[in-house]
């Protein structure tokens, strides 16, 4: 339940900075797993992850009402399995993906849902992936739905790990850059596509776990930074900065433990240098600060257990100690 809640509290409390918050119990309680993902609009949070219940039982999927404290009725129930990405589709409704298999209106779904503004499942939305397949990242340009994860299938065409859907015709394009290994997480900006995850060649080219295709061109671009220790879990765009965080401990051989910045117009890593003891796996952001989200226990200068709020400047860790303990 704490994770859900401090998650929550991030979009409610910026003005000030909250020192030593205290929990209210008799909010929402997540049961059975982790919050993965999460999407604010108004006064509804939308959440993923491997959870079960929502103070009653919903599945790995719900939709919460902020202003009633209560989540709000499900349409349709992800049960068993795990949610990953949810973004917005710009028009009321919602992309899901994840690592489940529903079954609705005599079709079946695999890892990716579309959620029409009304709740309902877009049941003209649907396509096969391959065995043992999960969606894990989503991005949403020009009508056209980016999606990342593992599968070697995608709408019965060959595709590893990466695809793209056109949402006027319904169809998986002809778009097929590959990826050689999981794709965790995608951003972009203007033309500019970054991807990160474990892969170490994408678009027939050798990179290191994170790489930018420009969509306009259709070709690779010269950012081809060298990660080492480890993969990218997460990606942000925020102003001029791409902001990544994951289980890396060096980039171009200088020392970034888990969280770094580049700078979109250059491409240079960026001065901004938190860091982490140990995986960062969400970011987001708000005005000045910089929230980050994983399982270290130290991270901008102080001791902060998996959920910090950072300068943006400086990377400084700032007074807002929600201390969730995993659970």
């Amino acid at each position: 339940m704490k994770n859900l809640f401090l998650s929550i509290s991030i979009f409610c409390i910026t003005c000030f900075p909250v020192i030593g918050q205290i929990v209210d119990s008799t909010l929402w309680q997540v049961g059975g797993g982790a919050v993965n993902t999460m999407l604010k609009d108004g006064n509804t949070m939308y959440l993923g992850g491997s959870f079960t219940s929502v103070s009653s039982n919903t599945g790995c999927f719900s939709v919460l009402n902020e202003s009633q404290i209560k989540p709000a009725l499900n349409k349709f129930q992800l049960t068993p399995g795990v949610v990953y990405a949810i973004i917005s589709d710009e028009n009321g409704g919602w992309f899901i993906g994840g690592d489940f298999v529903l079954s609705k209106g005599g079709k079946t779904f695999n890892d990716l849902l579309h959620v029409q503004a009304n709740g309902e499942v877009d049941l003209n939305f649907a396509f096969t992936t391959s065995s043992n397949s999960s969606v894990k990242a989503l991005y949403l340009r020009n009508k056209r739905l980016y999606v990342g994860g593992k599968f070697t299938s995608f709408g019965a065409q060959y595709r590893t790990n990466i695809a793209e859907i056109d949402l006027n015709s319904g169809q998986v394009t002809t778009w097929n850059p590959t990826a050689n290994n999981d794709v965790n997480a995608i951003a972009g900006k203007d033309s500019r596509l970054y991807i990160g995850g474990l892969f170490t060649n994408l678009n027939g080219q050798a990179v290191n776990q994170l790489a930018c295709i420009d969509l306009d061109l259709g070709i690779s671009t010269n950012f081809k930074p060298v990660l080492a220790g480890g993969n990218v879990n997460t990606l942000m765009v925020f102003d001029s900065l791409l902001y990544v965080g994951g289980t890396f401990t060096s980039i171009n051989s200088q020392p970034r433990n888990r969280i770094a910045a580049f700078r979109m117009g250059s491409g240079n890593l960026d001065d901004w240098n938190p860091d982490a003891n140990s995986s960062v796996n969400a970011l987001a952001a708000s005005g000045t600060k910089i929230y980050a989200g994983g399982d270290f226990t130290s991270i901008g200068g102080f001791g902060y257990n998996r959920l910090v709020a950072l300068d943006k400047t400086s990377g400084a860790a700032l007074p807002w100690v929600p201390n969730p303990d995993g659970s």
